[in-house]
């Protein structure tokens, strides 16, 4: 094994990383019956493959209608991740408060896509990916490319001394919206040995380490190209030339149609694709408990009882359903444990849908030179329903001071309000 030198940080929990806790899929989590068996799929070892996986995030009233305000975060990323808001430009110290884009019309969060490269060789690579219908807004490493709302100036303190101010300008995402990022990065080989650069000394948070449990390759992209305007803004990016990880983080806004139109009255629940592909797996998650799964092909419906539940099935399929639409299982099992939390431990009904692939390729055009000979794309969508009861819930906890502050601490408070809104504009409207 030939060491390659970049700059230490610590004790590498990637180069090392364990499977996923195999109690994922057991009976403490789902309350069902031991998991079917678990399909295997890993890479070759032989071939040049490029995998990739992420999910698209919507919130839909109880209509069916999608719901805006998902420009929130979940969970804080690690510090040294880049943004759109300016990160990059400012050398890489992120914006100082009161700063913060002015978003409206955000229906779609795309989140955490990640890009695994593999090669019985290094190679140097070159990947774009373009967004659209949306705004690329987060990524890792260093990345060219795209655009940027902050307009920067140059101002001077309290006490004269100059520095970077600025503004942003406003992202109406009901309006036509796209942009792109640009990897240079090198592929190593994969018995090498390589330390990600101290820029990456930060908190990590499980939803970034866990994704690293997999055979891919490790991944070095030089700092190059950055705008700084003086010595002092190119010695502030912390000295490094080169970043490393597992693989191409990235993540977006958006406003656009998806394919899977869901509904909900007081007993049920429908599932509808409205799209020209087949969804080929859904599963309908709620409280610990998988209501519905199957595939659902273009233009057809699912209906479900609310109280609906699949005393043979397991969170196991979802791995499987995931291995045959192309991912490697190490890659299945590393998704679901990022986001074991997010998908499965918190309340409320929600159906997660693999995308069709041609609907991935129309929405987030991929560019990868040299080509690889296998290229696998599978996001999944996560779509959470407003259900009527969870409605007149939320209507209620509206009123009431204590319950308010929870309710305005939510993820998804800007799409809860949007709906409420909508809920006492109708009511208002069918008195008169």
């Amino acid at each position: 094994m030939k060491p390659i030198a970049l700059l230490a940080l610590a004790a590498l929990p990637f180069l090392n990383a364990a499977s996923p806790s195999p109690d994922l899929f057991s009976p403490t989590l789902t309350n069902l019956p031991a998991s079917p068996q678990l399909k295997s799929s890993e890479w070759d070892r032989h071939s040049y493959a490029v995998h990739e996986w992420g999910t698209f995030t919507s919130v839909s009233g109880s209509d069916g209608k999608l719901l805006s305000g998902l420009e929130t975060e979940e969970e804080a990323l690690p510090l040294f991740v880049y943004d759109y808001g300016g990160r990059q430009r400012l050398g890489g110290k992120g914006l100082p408060p009161p700063y913060s884009c002015d978003y409206s019309g955000v229906t779609i969060k795309m989140e955490t896509p990640v890009l695994y490269f593999y090669s019985p060789q290094a190679l140097d690579v070159k990947l774009r990916v373009d967004f659209r219908g949306g705004l690329i807004t987060q990524w890792f490493p260093y990345a060219s490319g795209g655009s940027s709302p902050f307009v920067p100036m140059m101002e001077k303190d309290a006490r004269g001394q100059p520095e970077w101010r600025g503004r942003f300008n406003p992202i109406r995402f009901q309006n036509s919206t796209s942009n792109g990022i640009t990897w240079n990065a090198h592929v190593h080989h994969p018995d090498d040995y390589v330390e990600p650069s101290a820029s990456q000394q930060a908190p990590l948070t499980a939803s970034w380490v866990s994704p690293r449990a997999t055979q891919s390759n490790l991944l070095s992209v030089p700092l190059e190209g950055i705008g700084c305007s003086t010595a002092e803004d190119i010695a502030s990016l912390h000295r490094y030339t080169t970043s490393s990880e597992k693989f191409l983080f990235y993540r977006g806004l958006g406003h656009f149609d998806i394919p899977l139109k869901t509904t909900a009255d007081k007993d049920s629940a429908s599932l509808e694709n409205t799209g020209k592909e087949d969804i080929p797996f859904a599963l309908a998650w709620e409280n610990g408990q998988i209501r519905w799964m199957g595939p659902l092909p273009a233009g057809k419906n699912a209906r479900f009882a609310q109280d609906a539940l699949m005393k043979d099935a397991s969170l196991a399929s979802l791995v499987n359903a995931l291995v045959d639409a192309g991912l490697y299982r190490d890659e299945a099992m590393a998704m679901l444990t990022t986001w074991r939390a997010s998908y499965f431990g918190s309340p409320g009904l929600r159906v997660f849908w693999i995308v069709p692939r041609a609907f991935t390729d129309r929405v987030l055009p991929l560019e990868i030179k040299p080509q690889p000979t296998h290229l696998q794309r599978v996001l999944v969508g996560r779509a959470e329903i407003l259900t009527p009861a969870l409605e007149a819930q939320l209507n209620l906890e509206l009123s009431l001071p204590e319950a308010q502050q929870q309710l305005l601490r939510s993820r998804y408070r800007l799409p809860y309000l949007e709906r409420l809104k909508q809920l006492r504009s109708d009511s208002l409207n069918s008195t008169r």
